[in-house]
C-alpha cells in the first residue's frame, strides 16, 4: 500500500540526491559563482563549457574503470553515456582534440559547472552538485603547481571559507616512498597504488601530456562531523 501511496505521488517530489534551488538560494550560488569566475579570471584563466553528457569511454579512458560504480549513466540507442562526475577528463579531452594544437604555451581553463555522481545520500553528499576550479595544462615546472594552490587559497578566501586547510599530495614521492618498504623476504616492495588515487594525473593514451595542475571544489551542503 505504501509503495502505490509513494508512486502516486512521485511526480510531486524529487529524485535521491538532487533539490531545488529557491530564489534566495539560487541568488547566493550564483553571486558565489560570479566571484570564483572574476578570481580565476584575474589570474589569466579563461572558461570553458563542456557537454554534461560524455560517452563512457570517456569518462572510463580518463579516469579508470573504477569509476563506473559512481556513474550516472544514460543509454542512447547503441551508445552508453554518463553524466560527468568530475570536470577535469573532460577539459582534458577538450584540450587534446582541439586546444592544445593551436596553444602556443600552457593553457589556463576554469570552469563552473554542475557535476553528478551516483553515491550515497547523508552527511552532505548530493548526487548533483556544483564544482568550480582550474586546469593549468602544459606548464612544466613545479611552479604551475604552485599557481593553482596559491589560486585555490585565495579563491576560498573570495568565496568567504574560514578555517581553510589545504591538503597536498603527490603520486611520485609516494611511490618512491613505498618503494623503500622492505618486502616479506628483505627485498624492496613493489608498490601497488589504486588507479583511482592517480585519476587528475595520469591519463589513457591520446590525453595532454606534460603537467596537469587543477584544483576544484564541490558547492555542496556542508557535511556533519
Amino acid at each position: 500500500m505504501r509503495l502505490r501511496q509513494d508512486r502516486a505521488t512521485r511526480w510531486q517530489q524529487v529524485p535521491d540526491g538532487y533539490r531545488d534551488l529557491g530564489p534566495a538560494e539560487a541568488e547566493r550560488r550564483s553571486a558565489l559563482a560570479s566571484r570564483l569566475r572574476e578570481q580565476f579570471a584575474r589570474w589569466g584563466y579563461r572558461e570553458v563549457v563542456t557537454p554534461t553528457l560524455e560517452f563512457l569511454e570517456t569518462i572510463v579512458h580518463g579516469t579508470g574503470p573504477g569509476i563506473e560504480d559512481q556513474l550516472v549513466k544514460v543509454i542512447d540507442g547503441a551508445a552508453v553515456l554518463a553524466l560527468r562526475p568530475e570536470m577535469t577528463v573532460p577539459i582534458a579531452r577538450l584540450a587534446a582534440m582541439r586546444l592544445l594544437r593551436s596553444a602556443a604555451g600552457p593553457l589556463r581553463l576554469c570552469y563552473v559547472a554542475p557535476v553528478f555522481r551516483s553515491q550515497e545520500r547523508g552527511l552532505g553528499r548530493l548526487r548533483e552538485f556544483t564544482q568550480a576550479g582550474v586546469e593549468l595544462l602544459g606548464a612544466p615546472s613545479p611552479d604551475g603547481d604552485a599557481e593553482v594552490i596559491a589560486l585555490a587559497v585565495e579563491s576560498l578566501r573570495a568565496a568567504g571559507v574560514p578555517g581553510t586547510t589545504i591538503r597536498l599530495g603527490h603520486l611520485g614521492l609516494l611511490n618512491d616512498l613505498l618503494q623503500e618498504l622492505p618486502g616479506p623476504s628483505g627485498r624492496r616492495a613493489r608498490p601497488s597504488v589504486p588507479a583511482g588515487v592517480c585519476r587528475h594525473r595520469e591519463r589513457g593514451p591520446g590525453w595532454p601530456t606534460g603537467a596537469i595542475a587543477s584544483c576544484a571544489a564541490g558547492v555542496a551542503r556542508p557535511r556533519r562531523t
